[in-house]
């Protein structure tokens, strides 16, 4: 039933999926969900991670466009929430300015596909609960990062 008018959203997941899981990138370990919903904070210092069953091995690029495709998402489906792609796209260049050296183009492509994979994600969600999936803007993400 939630196939219904979802074929834009799935092919967009396809083609972000093919590019990330082609990408190259370091293997490391790492949190899939880095959404603020999981992590508690005293002030502005983080003090508490939460969800650990989404620790995993993977590719760095894959785990920082996850977490660019989420980090101010609090658990309240509302497409305000989500990061525009020019926070995507600083979320990225800040963790490479942390990390001491840039993503090569083939690590930012990953980076950036992963991205796009998990707002089709996300987007699949709203979909399948009768929210307006549109409202995420996931063709223009997928336009601006996968290009």
């Amino acid at each position: 039933a939630t196939a219904h008018d979802a074929g834009w959203i799935d092919e967009i997941a396809t083609a972000a999926r093919r590019r990330r899981d082609a990408g190259p990138g370091e293997l490391v370990i790492g949190h899939h969900d880095w959404t603020v919903k999981h992590v508690r904070f005293d002030g502005l210092e983080p003090c508490m991670v939460y969800d650990w069953d989404s620790v995993s091995a993977d590719l760095e690029p894959c785990f920082v466009g996850e977490a660019a495709a989420t980090f101010t998402y609090t658990g309240q489906v509302r497409a305000e929430l989500w990061p525009t792609v020019e926070e995507a796209q600083a979320f990225i260049a800040d963790y490479e300015h942390e990390r001491a050296r840039p993503f090569t183009p083939g690590e930012l492509g990953t980076a950036r596909a992963a991205a796009v994979y998990t707002r089709a994600y996300s987007t699949r969600c709203v979909h399948a609960f009768g929210g307006d999936a549109r409202s995420l803007r996931l063709n223009e993400y997928a336009r601006e990062l996968l290009d």
